[in-house]
């Protein structure tokens, strides 16, 4: 049976360079074009193959469906890419994501405290005029 799989990541890992995959899978490089002929080989090479093809991520959990693109050295995710640079500044992203959650928080609560002094003062401002307004007989 035919293996679109295995000639896919043949072609990711090695392009056209039978003489270099041959090399690094220790077969011959008379084998390696078997195998793309008839689109299959035996078990260790596929996972060898899968294993590179997808950048030496495991191939399960969260990790399914990413790779390490092997020119620009990205991981390349279904929904974006990362670059070495951005997966090494990830830790310092988080931190800056929970700092401003934080100044976000306290800011948030002190507003909710001015907001309930604001109201409380007004409410004793408005009783005060009412007092002012009844003793002094103008209720307009």
């Amino acid at each position: 049976m035919y293996d679109h799989q295995f000639v896919k990541n043949f072609r990711k890992v090695y392009g056209f360079q039978a003489r270099k995959a041959s090399k690094e899978l220790g077969v011959h490089e008379v084998t390696i074009h078997k195998y793309l002929k008839k689109g299959d080989a035996p078990k260790p090479i596929k996972i060898l193959l899968d294993i590179k093809a997808r950048g030496y991520l495991p191939d399960t959990g969260g990790w399914k469906d990413c790779y390490i693109d092997s020119q620009t050295f990205e991981l390349v995710t279904p929904w974006y890419t990362v670059s070495p640079g951005h997966l090494c500044f990830y830790p310092r992203y988080k931190w800056s994501a929970d700092q401003n959650k934080r100044l976000y928080d306290n800011l948030k609560k002190e507003t909710q405290s001015q907001q309930e002094f604001m109201q409380t003062l007004n409410d004793q401002l408005v009783k005060l005029v009412g007092d002012i307004a009844r003793r002094t007989g103008t209720n307009d």
